[in-house]
């Protein structure tokens, strides 16, 4: 699916603001990289890590008039249309303010934002204008 060309309606970003996982797997790739041939197993391990974290983390989520648009590492987006939403309910573990959609077709995708209840507000009051004007 292409990405929506018109202006998002709200956007809000992933609540934690340093990715502590990224930052840790870099230093275990430098410290490999010190340790000379013995270090190679950490370099590999190192740089797994990172890839995988910069592919799967969230950055920023914006709601548009027919879709959600999340944004990971830089060429990576995932577009959500809203035909696709079944449902949003909170998640409820030890950590609070985690929302998940459920989806008709695909997996369930964990949302933890910064304003988790304006962004839940924001998305369902597009989800109804968009149900609206179907």
């Amino acid at each position: 699916m292409k990405q929506p060309n018109t202006q998002f309606i709200h956007s809000d970003r992933y609540r934690g603001s340093v990715n502590f996982t990224l930052i840790f797997a870099l230093f275990v790739i430098a410290y490999g990289l010190l340790q000379g041939e013995e270090g190679q197993a950490l370099v590999i391990v190192g740089a797994l890590v990172a890839v995988y974290v910069w592919f799967t983390r969230p950055r920023e989520i914006e709601i548009y008039e027919d879709c959600i648009l999340i944004r990971y590492g830089k060429p990576r987006v995932r577009i959500i249309p809203f035909d696709n939403i079944e449902r949003v309910d909170p998640l409820h573990l030890q950590v609070p303010d985690r929302w998940r959609i459920h989806l008709y077709r695909g997996r369930r995708i964990v949302l933890l934002t910064r304003e988790p209840d304006l962004f839940v507000e924001k998305l369902e009051e597009a989800r109804e204008t968009y149900a609206a004007k179907q």
